[in-house]
């Protein structure tokens, strides 16, 4: 049996997970068990991050505590879930159950979370577990047959197509502190499947004044940039990672639904407004592009030196979500909640 820790954080790694496995016959209480050890502050976070391979904000502190109060190793699941809520470092919250523990923190700056599970959790919920432990790539395979059951809500975005299907997207960004638990990023288009997405947009306008179905951000620099002599969406993302998304993000509120985004020159204006990040790397973004499944993790801003910022995005239609029922709600889930294990 492995145990898996799952580190959700944009920070260096454009796939916002970063996991690390450990394959020694464990399940989440005896691999606590295993590595409970007392340290100083330094030795802690020195352990903790050879122990990872990465820093996990706050983890280390639970050394630092085993050591300030001479704690034993836990023997129950009860033991830990109380030992993990009295003494680790969580800014936000805790979640503790058999075979998972979920943690929801922050940085000051952004809200971070971490995921600790065993292969009992995944036996017994592989749909819920299926995207944290994907490589970055996706599968392109996709059904020939609609027949995706979604479990997970979306936003309705509008107007819609005049066609078959449903072309979904998750935008996972950072528009402010509340990333994870103030925003949902899964959003879907009805009545238009992926192959076909770039020439409906131009084909269609959002409804700046409508409050429901209001377009991300995302979309809307999407729409903006096509060209009706090329309408493919591959060389439109491709140059995502050129704008300025960490002011774009934030700036947004202050202009959807009032007079100053009414057209598409409108959109551009809005952009060109927005001061440009400097330490974004065009090269560092990521792309990946098929007939009904395309993502791009985009490269927004370097703040500190090796400390790298990414937003990823997410496209698929109905018929990869009909191939790939678990993973398709999994990536639906991850842009609702962060809490996606429960």
């Amino acid at each position: 049996m492995s145990v898996y820790f799952v580190y959700r954080s944009p920070y260096d790694d454009p796939n916002l997970n970063r996991v690390k496995r450990f394959d020694d016959d464990l399940n989440v209480l005896t691999w606590f068990q295993r590595i409970w050890k007392p340290a100083d502050p330094d030795a802690a976070f020195e352990y903790a991050k050879k122990l990872l391979g990465f820093d996990v904000y706050g983890f280390s502190s639970l050394f630092e505590e085993i050591q300030t109060n001479n704690l034993r190793a836990p023997q129950t699941w009860e033991e830990l879930g109380e030992y993990l809520k009295k003494y680790l470092y969580v800014e936000e919250k805790l979640i503790a159950d058999p075979h998972v523990i979920q943690v929801l923190t922050n940085d000051d700056e952004i809200q971070l979370a971490y995921y600790i599970f065993d292969d009992r959790y995944v036996e017994y919920n592989p749909d819920r577990a299926s995207f944290l432990l994907h490589d970055w790539r996706l599968p392109e395979t996709f059904s020939q047959k609609s027949n995706f059951e979604r479990t997970e809500p979306t936003f309705e975005i509008t107007p819609s197509g005049h066609s078959e299907g449903s072309t979904y997207f998750v935008f996972i960004g950072c528009p402010d502190g509340g990333n994870l638990t103030d925003y949902r990023y899964s959003w879907r288009f009805d009545g238009v499947r992926l192959p076909e997405f770039a020439q409906f947009l131009l084909s269609t306008a959002p409804d700046f004044h409508r409050e429901e179905g209001q377009w991300p951000v995302e979309l809307l620099a999407v729409w903006q940039r096509l060209d009706a002599d090329t309408p493919d969406l591959e060389p439109v993302l491709e140059s995502m990672g050129s704008l300025p998304w960490m002011h774009m993000e934030t700036q947004y509120d202050k202009f959807a639904g009032s007079d100053l985004l009414d057209t598409r020159d409108d959109v551009a204006k809005f952009i060109e407004s927005c001061p440009p990040e400097k330490t974004a790397d065009l090269s560092k973004t990521k792309s990946q592009f098929s007939k009904h499944i395309a993502q791009l993790s985009v490269h927004v801003s370097q703040t500190q030196p090796q400390l790298d910022w990414y937003h990823r995005w997410f496209f698929f239609d109905d018929l990869w979500a009909s191939e790939h029922q678990d993973l398709a709600n999994a990536i639906l889930c991850y842009g609702n909640q962060w809490d996606v294990l429960s």
